[in-house]
Parts: structure tokens; sequence; C-alpha cells
């Protein structure tokens, strides 16, 4: 489960790891849905087309949950 296992926060010591109260799977497909139909100044957001196409959209989308955590979904914080 994406929320049980990506979209989890680090608690303050540590210890464990828990689910997000601020991002979910929805919140995550919506995001995904504006950044592919509205063009930013340096492009869009690719999620691939045809056979080979679908590897570079997974990794589109990995990249981008990677860097949101790093940013954003460990602290559970908002930019």
């Amino acid at each position: 489960d994406l929320e049980k296992k990506v979209l989890v926060i680090q608690t303050p010591n540590f210890a464990k790891r828990e689910k997000s109260k601020l991002y979910d799977f929805v919140g995550l497909l919506k995001a995904l849905g504006v950044m592919t139909q509205h063009s930013t100044s340096k492009g869009g957001f690719y999620l691939g087309g045809g056979s080979s196409g679908t590897i570079y959209g997974l990794t589109s989308v990995a990249a981008f949950l990677a860097q949101s955590m790093v940013e954003s979904i460990k602290y559970d914080a908002c930019d």
C-alpha cells in the first residue's frame, strides 16, 4: 500500500514511520493529473507513451516521489 510504505513521515525520534496526515494517494493522483496537463516554463511532466515510454513514465513518477519525500513528505510539511 503506497500510503503505508511510501507516503510516510519520520517520527521526531526516528524510531518509526507513520502514515502522513497531509499526503495521500488521491492527492498524488490529482497532482500528477495537473502536472501532466499543464506544462511549466521548463516543460511538462512525462508519464510515458507506448511500450518503452511507460518505463520512462514510471521513472518520472519515482523521481518525483523521491524528491517529494526529501523535501516535504517525511516531515509532513507543505512548501
